[in-house]
Order: C-alpha cells, then structure tokens, then sequence
C-alpha cells in the first residue's frame, strides 16, 4: 500500500524537473556544450533556433558555422557530427 504514495511522488519530483528543464531552455539561455580559447561549441541539436547564437557568436568577434566540427582544435581524432559553432574567435586581453 505504501509503493503507490511513493511511486506517485517520485513520478511527481521528475515531470517537475523536466518541466523546469524545459522551461529554462526557453527563454534566451544559449546553449554552450563546450568551449576552447578560439572557439565555442554551441550544440549538436538542429532544431535550436540560431539567431541567438548567430548574435553570440558576432559578440565574441567569430564566424557562426552550422556544420562546425564538436572537437576542440587540436584533436587527434574527432566525431564527424555537424555542430552549431563559433569559430575563429579573437583572444581577449
């Protein structure tokens, strides 16, 4: 008799933090899976809008890519996955 009340709430504490995931996700947050000293990796997912991110990249003083590559530059050996990227990004003093 005590599982359900359990099973219940806990089902209850997921759905909110998805909620909350998906929440967050869409307000102007830029999504940013990693970053390197010349470039910013923003995310393999297509479907993100991309002036955000074009805008982002035009701050940082780089080229928006949308095939960019998930490496970070001096990779030996790297997945060929399409990315949205930053590149060629100016060092800051």
């Amino acid at each position: 008799m005590l599982r359900t009340p359990i099973i219940i709430a806990v089902a209850l504490l997921v759905a909110g933090g998805i909620g909350y995931a998906v929440l967050s996700q869409t307000n102007t947050s830029i999504p940013i899976q990693d970053e390197f000293s010349d470039k910013v990796v923003y995310t393999i997912d297509l479907g993100v809008d991309t002036q955000p991110l074009i805008e982002d990249c035009s701050e940082r003083g780089g080229e928006f890519s949308e095939c960019g590559s998930v490496c970070e530059p001096e990779a030996e050996m790297c997945a060929s996955v399409c990315a949205y990227t930053c590149d060629g990004i100016p060092e800051r003093n």
